[in-house]
C-alpha cells in the first residue's frame, strides 16, 4: 500500500490495472458508505475519500508515465479531452521501457524485486556515470 501514494518508481501495466482497480474498489466503498452514513460526516467522508483516491490515483499514473520513459507530466493529458484518449490507451496496453531507465529498474526484471529493499544504489550511480559523460562539455 505505500506504493500507491508516492510518485517515485515505475509500473508495469499488470500494476498499473490492479491498482487502478483497487482504487476504482476502494472510492465505490466510500461513495456507498456516503450514502449509508448521510449527513456532514457523509460529506466528510466523501471529500477525503474523493482527494485520497484522486492523489493514488495521479500517482499511479506517474509511475505508469515512468514505465513507458515519460515524466510526471505527461498524466496531464489523462485530463484533456481527447488527449486523454491517448493516454488511456498509452497507460493500459503499450510495454514499457525495457531494462532500467532514468526512472529507475525494469519492474519486470528481477533487480526490480531486490532494489526496492537494499542500500545498492550501485546501478543508478552507474547509469548517472554513463549520461554525465554524454553530455557535452563546458564552453570556457
Amino acid at each position: 500500500m505505500g506504493n500507491l501514494f508516492n510518485y517515485h518508481g515505475r509500473f508495469n501495466r499488470s500494476l498499473y490495472w490492479g491498482y487502478s482497480l483497487l482504487i476504482g474498489l476502494i472510492w465505490g466503498i466510500v461513495y456507498y458508505s456516503v450514502g449509508v452514513i448521510g449527513g456532514a460526516m457523509g460529506t466528510l467522508l466523501l471529500v477525503v475519500g474523493f482527494i485520497a483516491t484522486e492523489y493514488a490515483s495521479i500517482c499511479v499514473m506517474i509511475k505508469r508515465a515512468h514505465d513507458l520513459d515519460k515524466p510526471g507530466s505527461f498524466v496531464i493529458l489523462a485530463f484533456i479531452p481527447i488527449a486523454n484518449l491517448y493516454a488511456g490507451i498509452l497507460f493500459g496496453f503499450y510495454k514499457g521501457t525495457t531494462g532500467f531507465n532514468q526512472y529507475g529498474p525494469d519492474p519486470l526484471s528481477d533487480e526490480y524485486n531486490t532494489s526496492e529493499h537494499s542500500s545498492d544504489n550501485s546501478e543508478m550511480e552507474s547509469y548517472d556515470n554513463t549520461t554525465s559523460s554524454l553530455q557535452s562539455p563546458e564552453i570556457k
